[in-house]
């Protein structure tokens, strides 16, 4: 499987944006973890009689995350996902999917094919010491 640029440590122009969407997920939830799923890069090229080279530009939006959050207070998590792509829509546009730490222990436990991937593969963005995420061989 090859990763994205977004997954290469030394090509992460987008890290200040992953911050900046991190610290938004957290003025409205205290999430366990904040795993990066994917983005969309946009680019451009740029082609005129003038300049013998095409010149490119290119930028990260559209963020797509995975939230875990251990504590719902009592609201369906559905709620909380909208509450997170509204907040987060004044910096750019995400898509977020939004667990239960318990269910994602709970997928991990019986090797759900899911949580392996998100645990070897997914950027964490953000993560609370505390917290105990199963692990499991493959």
């Amino acid at each position: 499987m090859k990763n994205s640029a977004i997954y290469h440590p030394l090509a992460q122009p987008s890290l200040g944006q992953q911050e900046k969407l991190a610290s938004l997920i957290l003025e409205v939830i205290q999430p366990d973890r904040i795993y990066l799923l994917g983005a969309s890069l946009y680019r451009r090229r740029s082609e005129s009689i003038f300049c013998a080279e095409a010149p490119t530009s290119q930028h990260y939006s559209d963020y797509y995350f995975l939230i875990l959050i251990g504590n719902t207070h009592n609201r369906p998590l559905s709620e909380w996902r909208d509450k997170i792509e509204q907040h987060c829509g004044s910096l750019m546009p995400v898509t977020v999917i939004v667990m239960g730490t318990a269910t994602f222990n709970e997928w991990l436990s019986i090797g759900h094919r899911f949580g392996r991937i998100i645990t070897k593969i997914a950027v964490k963005v953000y993560e609370v010491e505390e917290i105990n995420i199963t692990t499991i061989g493959n």
